[in-house]
């Protein structure tokens, strides 16, 4: 179908949409409706710049295929942002952070009720303070949980993105 040179730079990263743009040397050989189709099929969204460039945009999956379905070999080692291994983290360990999240948030949430009590009011601020103590000691618990949960984990496996 389309003739891809091996040129590759990434262009864009839209972490959001999970969707990258890659930079490639295009040219299509087929008439501009088969090329189309071509592309809807392989789901991926194709902007052209000067001379052979273009910008395709897909997901990882579907630029795989696109490329793969192109007829080049080395793909892989020339692609390496679209082959790269999808990473995964299991639910366990997302329970576990979802754990400890929602234990910090409480502890947060208790603090703020006890900073804003009137110091004259005393014996609310100590019923207060009771739970806070309480919500540490859930919150650590579930720290060490979700660190338990982490050392399991295969450090491969995990990939975080801020």
């Amino acid at each position: 179908m389309g003739n891809i040179v091996k040129n590759f730079n990434e262009f864009h990263d839209l972490n959001e949409a999970k969707k990258i743009t890659i930079d490639v040397d295009y040219a299509c050989q087929d008439s501009p409706e088969e090329c189309d189709k071509w592309n809807r099929q392989h789901k991926v969204s194709i902007e052209f710049g000067k001379g052979a460039q273009a910008f395709v945009t897909g997901s990882k999956k579907d630029l795989k295929r696109w490329l793969e379905d192109s007829g080049y070999e080395d793909l892989e080692e020339l692609y390496p942002e679209v082959f790269e291994a999808k990473a995964t983290v299991s639910k366990v360990l997302l329970k576990a952070i979802d754990k400890h999240h929602a234990a910090q948030l409480g502890v947060q949430k208790i603090t703020k009720e006890f900073l804003s009590t009137p110091k004259e009011d005393v014996a609310k601020r100590e019923k207060i303070k009771v739970k806070l103590i309480a919500a540490n000691k859930e919150a650590k618990s579930a720290e060490a949980e979700f660190q338990a949960t982490l050392g399991k984990e295969e450090a491969d496996d995990i990939e975080i993105i801020w």
